[in-house]
């Protein structure tokens, strides 16, 4: 069947008040990215991060700081221990982070799970986008 073609598009609405036709900008968010959980700290090829901020409630609430600066940062790091650093939330540069040496620092520190005996709520993390990964090791390859 024919369908009339009245002007509606996607995006496209009528103000039902004024019986004027408007086209509004839907918010889009970036894509998210993927992360690799790499070694327990970043290892960048200069001195730190860039971007180090302390009491970020959650490793979700860092990740979110390194997606909304996808052109600069390339991984973060959320530290939050006994003894060390309390919601500690690091972000690297996506040119100067080293997958190599930040594999080499050790595994990562997770919490366990409630159930599993002597859980620790540590969690001592560098998370590296795997574009990033990607590009490094392709680099070390050729």
């Amino acid at each position: 069947a024919d369908i009339p073609d009245n002007g509606c598009t996607f995006g496209r609405t009528i103000d039902l008040r004024r019986g004027i036709a408007t086209t509004q900008m839907m918010p889009s968010s970036p894509p998210q990215r993927e992360y690799l959980a790499v070694g327990r700290v970043c290892r960048p090829k200069n001195s730190d991060g860039y971007d180090i901020a302390s009491g970020i409630d959650t490793p979700e609430t860092c990740r979110q700081k390194c997606d909304n600066d996808s052109n600069k940062c390339g991984a973060w790091e959320y530290e939050d221990y006994k003894g060390g650093d309390d919601k500690e939330c690091e972000l690297h540069e996506r040119n100067v982070v080293s997958y190599t040496d930040t594999k080499d620092m050790g595994e990562c520190v997770l919490p366990l799970s409630e159930s599993e005996d002597g859980g620790s709520d540590d969690y001592r993390c560098c998370w590296i986008a795997e574009d990033v990964i990607n590009a490094t090791t392709n680099s070390d390859n050729s």
